[in-house]
Order: structure tokens, then sequence, then C-alpha cells
């Protein structure tokens, strides 16, 4: 947790934790949730008011301190050496089951509040300009926009990230075995309404 005194600016927090192990307990009979190597980070401060109300300061440790801030643990000190802001989190494993009908295994991650500045295509004809030119004079007190309003440039977005990899979907009754050699569809006990694969996949917004 970081203050500025004067209190300027709004508190600002940051976390870097991992696990090697950790998992959803108490409801076993119904449903499963654990991961392995597992790391959450996060760096953030509160939202700035006024017109700026949704957009938050973050500190920069990378450019703050030479490799970054080392925080004592009581063992091996953790670094936190974010340049951006923004909160996420990695599963190397994870696995959902809901009783003996839903099961979910694979690799994930997200990372949610990234700011980066991108170029926009807009996509808009002579024909379209009447429509829209207020809503483009708006963007132009944020970016740049083109004489032919024909494409957008240093606007800044707010980022969403998903990522998985090697995840197994099944729906049905039982519990598959996905590196069985024996096809979900033929082994024992379990009755599938839907299974399938994915290798890598990934999802921004």
């Amino acid at each position: 947790m970081f203050r500025d005194p004067t209190a300027r600016v709004g508190r600002m927090w940051s976390l870097s934790a991992t696990a090697d192990e950790a998992g959803f307990v108490g409801m076993d009979e119904f449903l499963k949730l654990s991961g392995s190597g597992v790391a959450v980070h996060a760096n953030r401060g509160a939202a700035w008011g006024g017109a700026s109300g949704t957009v938050s300061p973050y500190i920069d440790f990378a450019g703050s301190f030479d490799g970054g801030l080392d925080i004592a643990t009581g063992g091996t000190p953790v670094t936190l050496n974010f340049d951006k802001g923004g909160i996420g989190a990695t599963v190397q494993e994870a696995t959902f089951q809901l009783d003996e009908f839903i099961y979910v295994s694979g690799s994930f991650a997200f990372d949610k509040g990234v700011r980066e500045k991108v170029t926009v295509e807009t996509g808009l004809t002579a024909t379209d300009l009447a429509q829209v030119g207020a809503q483009l004079a708006k963007i132009e007190t944020v970016a740049d926009v083109s004489s032919d309003r024909s494409r957008i440039t240093n606007l800044w977005v707010d980022t969403f990230n998903i990522g998985m990899r090697n995840v197994d979907v099944f729906v049905g009754y039982g519990v598959p075995d996905f590196d069985s050699a024996t096809p979900v569809d033929e082994q024992e006990d379990v009755f599938g309404l839907g299974a399938g694969r994915t290798s890598t996949s990934a999802c921004r917004s």
C-alpha cells in the first residue's frame, strides 16, 4: 500500500503472489475447483475524481527503482517491478468440476486494466461523417484524428485479455480422462453430451 502524504494522489497498491497449489474447499460433494502453479499480480490505485473518475494512477516500479522494489517476506524477497497498471492471474493447471456433469481443465491467464495506445481504422465514408461528426469531435480532444477521418491514432484503451492452453471441456456424466489412450466416448462409466479440446486460444477486448 502506498499513500501520498499530501493526499493529492489517491492510495495505490501492488500485489505479487504465487502458490504451488490452491483450491476451493467445503463443497467437494458437488463442486471442485483447484489449481497448481498459481500466480496473481496487481498494480492499481484509487481512481481520480471528477471527469477522470474512471482512470486510476499506478506506480512505475521499473522506472522508480533500480531493478524494482524488493519486499521482505521472511524468506526470499518479492520484487515488484511493474511498469504498467492492471490486475491479472495465471494458472498452469486448473480443474473445475461441477458434480459429475461439467468438467473443465487446462491452463488459463487473464489481465485486466492495462492501458495501451492503439491506432483505429474508422472505416468511415463521406456519407458517414455527417452522422458521426459530433462524436469524432469529442475523440479529437483525447486522440489524433486524420484529416479524412479514416484513422484515429494515439487512442488510449483499457484492455481485458484472456488466454488458455490445452483446455479440456466435458459435459455429461462421469469423470473423463483426457490423457488416457482410450477415447472419452469409449471410457467406462462416462456418458458425454459434449466434449472438446483446444490447444491455444486468446481473446482481447
